[in-house]
């Protein structure tokens, strides 16, 4: 046992100064932890009142929602004090009526889709930040080996697929097919939802498809098919195509969980640099099989949009006869008010 052993009395004069200074060290301390003798210390200001947290958010299995799968999977919504649902829809144009009646509050939608229901009065819509855009070769028209069709030129009077009428897809194409020197005019569209292209393209129904991903690298895979024109590439190169929206009403009353929403998937937006995390995510949500995922050609997660940018997409919109009259866009960004 330790034994314990008075100081000498030449010792007293420091041992008795140590101690009260010890003392005084103890009371000042105290005083902090209480509050007697200090100012106290301020709790950390809390965030913003979220107004809705439960969030119905519309979503397709595709490519470019690798951000918001991302925010979802890796917990970026959950830590902004979200708890979102991802609710499979049939299209992006689908989903905007969706948003008016309130079964969902946001959604995955092309720009096309959202300007042409904003110019027809379908309802006041928001998009906010950030989308996805094209990079080289994401978007290609594409035929079998063999065919006659072998450049631009030769799908004069010739079948080509588009997902749906006045998509970005199709204008995309229509744009492509004019830098290219052929009027988009001559050439025949039909509508065939991506899964149905390829087996359309064996079956001789169409003479080319406007693929994207995963498609294009299944093609190339599975029928050999070769790409006779890069639809990404001139005015439509690194061009906004999609991201998700919201009604202005919805934006106005909710800012809080807008912002919050936002920023989870800036956080994820900002690691789609990163190709392993991308390929992660698609084989995760898609029918993209992990040996597949190396070989697609990605567009790119922006961290932001601005009204010029989608500008681009209403003036291809009112070149190609979609859109009735020029379209002023910078209210589609505009903040809540």
């Amino acid at each position: 046992m330790a034994r314990s052993t008075a100081p000498s009395p030449r010792a007293g004069r420091p041992w008795r100064t140590a101690l009260a200074a010890a003392g005084l060290l103890l009371a000042t301390a105290c005083g902090a932890l209480s509050g007697s003798e200090a100012e106290p210390q301020q709790a950390p200001a809390p965030g913003p009142v979220l107004e809705k947290a439960e969030l119905q958010v519309g979503v397709l299995p595709i490519v470019d929602l690798a951000a918001v799968q991302r925010a979802d999977r890796a917990g970026y919504f959950r830590d902004e004090g979200l708890d979102v649902e991802l609710v499979t829809i049939q299209g992006g144009a689908v989903a905007l009526p969706q948003l008016v009646g309130e079964s969902l509050d946001l959604s995955w939608t092309s720009w096309p889709s959202v300007i042409l229901a904003q110019e027809q009065g379908v309802s006041d819509f928001r998009i906010l930040q950030p989308g996805y855009r094209t990079a080289e070769k994401s978007f290609q028209l594409m035929t079998m080996p063999g065919s006659a069709v072998r450049t631009p030129r030769d799908l004069v009077g010739k079948r080509v697929a588009t997902n749906t009428f006045r998509s970005i897809t199709e204008i995309m194409a229509r744009s492509a097919l004019q830098d290219a020197g052929v009027d988009p005019a001559d050439v025949e569209f039909v509508e065939l939802p991506f899964p149905d292209m390829m087996p359309a393209l064996q079956n001789d129904q169409i003479d080319a498809a406007i693929l994207l991903e995963p498609f294009i690298t299944l093609a190339k895979a599975q029928l050999d098919a070769t790409s006779i024109l890069d639809v990404a590439t001139g005015a439509t190169a690194d061009l906004p195509i999609a991201g998700v929206t919201a009604t202005a009403r919805f934006a106005r009353e909710n800012p809080n969980t807008l912002a919050a929403f936002e920023r989870a998937l800036g956080k994820a937006q900002s690691e789609m640099d990163d190709r392993t995390i991308v390929e992660q995510t698609l084989t995760g949500y898609t029918t993209v099989k992990p040996e597949i995922a190396p070989e697609l050609t990605l567009g790119t997660w922006p961290s932001s949009l601005t009204a010029d940018d989608l500008q681009r997409v209403a003036d291809l919109m009112l070149r190609f006869g979609v859109l009735r009259q020029e379209f002023d866009v910078a209210p589609l960004l505009a903040a809540p008010s």
